[in-house]
């Protein structure tokens, strides 16, 4: 079945984000402001809390809107929305290294990198570009082998 901008607000709903996936306000509490600041842009949306806390909570309840959710779907290229498709197919997520061989790598930089280098302008590919937009997120879970990295998408 297709992704669309209804299916991402669904995806709860079809059982997916067991553990280790979080709920989006929780990864955001989680994300420096920067990076915030950045995906707000990149969604069209204004940011009026100017501390990381608020900031995230904000952008979160912005962020499930399904006006914006379908606006910011439409706006996707091809190969991220291939991206999406590919983890929600998966259950809502993939191992890093599964995902990354797909996908692309994504940079694990600071907030003073990312600013001074504006990374996000000219991503490496589909899961970098999904990571500045605020669609992917890290995680880890138990595998057979010990913790496994993960990438996920949040469940709202």
């Amino acid at each position: 079945m297709p992704l669309d901008a209804g299916s991402l607000l669904g995806i709860t709903a079809m059982g997916f984000h067991e553990d280790p996936m979080r709920p989006l306000g929780e990864c955001l509490l989680d994300t420096d402001l920067t990076h915030l600041r950045i995906i707000a842009r990149l969604w069209g949306l204004e940011l009026k809390a100017g501390r990381q806390r608020e900031a995230a909570l904000e952008l979160a309840e912005k962020m499930v809107a399904p006006e914006v959710v379908a606006e910011v779907w439409e706006a996707l290229p091809p190969e991220q929305r291939a991206a999406l498709q590919a983890l929600v197919e998966a259950g809502g997520w993939m191992p890093t290294p599964a995902f990354t061989r797909r996908f692309g790598q994504v940079r694990m930089v600071g907030p003073g990198r990312l600013e001074r280098e504006r990374l996000w302008e000219a991503p490496l590919g589909p899961a970098e570009a999904l990571w500045f937009r605020g669609f992917l997120f890290k995680g880890f879970r138990q595998g057979a082998e010990g913790p496994q990295e993960v990438l996920f998408i949040p469940p709202e």
